[in-house]
Formats: C-alpha cells, sequence, structure tokens
C-alpha cells in the first residue's frame, strides 16, 4: 500500500493485510513477548520503537522495492488512540480491515484523535500474539514493509485489543505519520 491509498489484508495463516497493551474491556488477559499482560503502556510502546527504529536502520527490500535505511520515528498519543479505536472496533465488530464498523477510514481516525498528519499509513494484524509476532508479519509482508520503511513517516502509535470470543483473538493497528 502506498502511504495513504489503498487497502491491503493480512492475518498470518488466513488472509494478507495491510501496534497500548490493553483494549476497552478490563479483562484484557493477552500477553506479552514472555507470557505475561504488560503492566504499563510503556511495556508496548519500548517493544514497539525497539523493534521498528531497529528495522528501519538497514536498507530492505519490501517485495519489488528497494528501500534506503531511514530514521527513526517516535512514539506519538494521538496515534496511539487512533489505533486503539481501531483495534477495540476489530475486536469487539470480529473483523480485520482499515475501514471501521461505522465506514469511517484511516485517515480518519488519524484526525479524530487530535492528529493534523501530512503523511500517514496504517497496518493492521490479528492473530498474533506478541509485539514480536505482529511486526515479523508487517516486516515480512511487502506492502506493510513498505509502510515501516517509508521515510515519509516521522510518528507510530501502536495497539492491541484482545477478544477471546472472536474469531482471530488479537487485533493490532500501527499508525504510522508525520505532522503537518
Amino acid at each position: 500500500m502506498r502511504v495513504g491509498q489503498g487497502r491491503t489484508w493480512l492475518a498470518v495463516g488466513c488472509l494478507s493485510v495491510l501496534l497500548l497493551a490493553c483494549n476497552a474491556d478490563s479483562d484484557n488477559d493477552f500477553p506479552n513477548e514472555n507470557g505475561t499482560v504488560p503492566d504499563a503502556d510503556t511495556d508496548l510502546e519500548e517493544a514497539v520503537l525497539s523493534r521498528l527504529n531497529a528495522f528501519r536502520t538497514q536498507p530492505r527490500r519490501c517485495g519489488d522495492d528497494d528501500f534506503p535505511a531511514v530514521a527513526p520515528v517516535d512514539w506519538n498519543g494521538p496515534l496511539v488512540r487512533a489505533a486503539q479505536a481501531h483495534s477495540d472496533d476489530m475486536a469487539r465488530n470480529n473483523f480485520l480491515g482499515h475501514t471501521g464498523s461505522d465506514g469511517l477510514g484511516p485517515g480518519h481516525r488519524i484526525q479524530a484523535a487530535g492528529y493534523r498528519f501530512s503523511a500517514w499509513a496504517e497496518n493492521v494484524a490479528a492473530g498474533q500474539e506478541t509485539v514480536e509476532a505482529a511486526m515479523q508479519a508487517w516486516e515480512n509482508s511487502p506492502s506493510h514493509c513498505a509502510n515501516l520503511m517509508s521515510p515519509n513517516v516521522t510518528e507510530v502509535g501502536v495497539a492491541v485489543a484482545f477478544n477471546r470470543d472472536s474469531d482471530f483473538g488479537s487485533y493490532w493497528t500501527m499508525k504510522l505519520a508525520a505532522p503537518q
């Protein structure tokens, strides 16, 4: 997916699609890489920033496209809120996609969170039990990899929501953007 355009679908083992450690419900028992529930938002922030910024330090081939190494990104609260809202929506309504149950797309959710952007991209995934697994799925998908390596984005927000009664169990959203 080009930044801000089109749609793609990813769910490991099921479909191909285009990362706050809690959902809207208080009984989120989603484990982190160590098999425990993250205690604070900083656990997810540190895990994502470490993995994503390490990934961005090396040139990458995403499908047929080559990307040079790019600058690291910073964590952004409004992007986290937009990501959490979408992950919660997907978990609550048992779907995986970029268009929300309200019919709104990624750019609208970012704006609704109070973020004025000049560029944006969104990655979603479902079924992964760890930050590592979600990041690996995005790194291995050409369109998601291109979003991770975009030189046009400078900030990120990631969230996961869990619903054990849904098809996938976990729903991840990564918002990448640059402010105006």
